[in-house]
């Protein structure tokens, strides 16, 4: 029952980390349709190219390991970012989102390298 409750916990960090992080992701692209003086923001602009998510928590001491792996598992296409470290159970836990072109091969490189660092992972 512990680990339910536990997976709860996770998911509810990962959902306000995602949350603030798209809201971030979409500010920068009005800024950036602003900028350019364009009316349509980056993200979701109809040009046919989809972008997916896959977020979760794994222990704060393997972030930078990930990182590395995923940068060469994918060979930069996918964008990792890592939230304030957070204690749960006496462990120092930290929320993970990756963004990556939507695409069988490489969505199935993100899955198992998340899910190869035991932590909870769920699909945004």
């Amino acid at each position: 029952m512990q680990s339910s409750i536990n997976k709860k916990v996770d998911l509810c960090w990962v959902l306000s980390f995602v949350a603030e992080q798209s809201n971030a992701l979409s500010g920068e692209a009005m800024h950036a349709a602003l900028q350019d003086g364009t009316d349509a923001p980056l993200l979701g602009g109809g040009n046919g190219v989809n972008i997916s998510f896959i977020a979760g928590t794994i222990n704060n001491d393997e972030n930078m390991r990930m990182a590395r792996m995923l940068f060469r598992a994918t060979r930069g296409k996918a964008l990792t970012h890592f939230s304030e470290p957070f204690t749960q159970d006496g462990k120092s836990k930290i929320v993970y989102m990756v963004v990556f072109q939507d695409g069988q091969v490489i969505r199935n490189s993100v899955t198992k390298i998340a899910d190869s660092f035991m932590g909870s992972r769920f699909d945004i």
